[in-house]
């Protein structure tokens, strides 16, 4: 094999009503096998294995309700390709090494349109409980908020991290919620759903429901945001129900930016707990 991958890449995906979006190409090859993912300023494309045939790129993984194909031909110094998602989603990419590859900053994109409004947050869980951070239970506590669906494949790894976090760093003064946006209407099935979801990866925090699943609820149902741009987005919240920072989108392990992301991850609650 003549060209070799491993290293990165910077990324731009097209889809076929025109909407684009940037991506970091993380990549090992050895002989022709390749793995590796694609960064993106909303998640990522988990474990991705594949092969390097002469000039031919084959990238593929299934998670079990997830399934994506990437390929790619070299053109003198680019990969150009198609990504299919399912059955129904395809988008033209085009990617070229670089050792430093960009992407907008996770905590930047979305945020508070005014600074000093108390953060509101009133949700239903499906066993009828209502998460209300008005509540003495959360008085004086920092709270962090998941923002996600169960059908999303970044969301079920943060939730694992989450979860982890949780066992490995217990704290009274610190608190977990889940907030699920989901693609089914029935009230009844969006509750069994996230119950489901709760149960299958033994969560320590709550789970309420949000709505139907598109950006812009999430958006309208959290009142003094820019907006939403990524299931999830992980919501910091002080003691005084402020919003301190907003992270979008989520490195998973199959990142070189996990480590990154729970060293900040931390250091942001750390910071928080010990806020007067």
């Amino acid at each position: 094999v003549s060209i070799n991958l491993s290293g990165t890449c910077q990324v731009m995906f097209t889809d076929t009503t025109g909407d684009s979006f940037a991506a970091i190409g993380e990549f090992e090859q050895l002989g022709t096998k390749v793995k590796g993912t694609f960064r993106t300023e909303t998640g990522d494309f988990r474990f991705l294995q594949g092969e390097m045939d002469s000039t031919k790129l084959l990238l593929s993984c299934f998670d079990g309700s997830h399934a994506f194909l990437f390929n790619a031909t070299f053109e003198g110094d680019s990969l150009i390709g198609k990504f299919y998602s399912g059955k129904h989603y395809y988008a033209n990419w085009v990617a070229h090494k670089t050792t430093s590859p960009r992407l907008r900053s996770a905590d930047s994109i979305s945020f508070t349109k005014t600074r000093e409004t108390e953060f509101k947050f009133k949700f239903m869980t499906p066993d009828s409980q209502w998460v209300n951070f008005e509540d003495e239970a959360f008085k004086d506590k920092v709270k962090v908020v998941q923002i996600l669906g169960s059908w999303c494949p970044n969301c079920r790894d943060e939730s694992e991290f989450i979860n982890k976090y949780i066992s490995d760093f217990p704290n009274e003064k610190l608190v977990f919620v889940g907030l699920a946006f989901e693609r089914k209407r029935d009230p009844q099935k969006v509750m069994n759903r996230i119950a489901s979801y709760r149960k299958s990866l033994k969560l320590k925090y709550p789970i309420a429901y949000g709505g139907i699943a598109n950006r812009d609820t999430a958006a309208n149902v959290l009142g003094n945001l820019n907006g939403i741009f990524a299931f999830p987005t992980t919501l910091f919240i002080d003691k005084r129900n402020f919003i301190y920072k907003i992270h979008t989108g989520f490195d998973g392990p199959a990142t070189s930016q996990f480590e990154n992301y729970k060293k900040e991850f931390h250091e942001t609650i750390e910071f928080l707990l010990n806020q007067k």
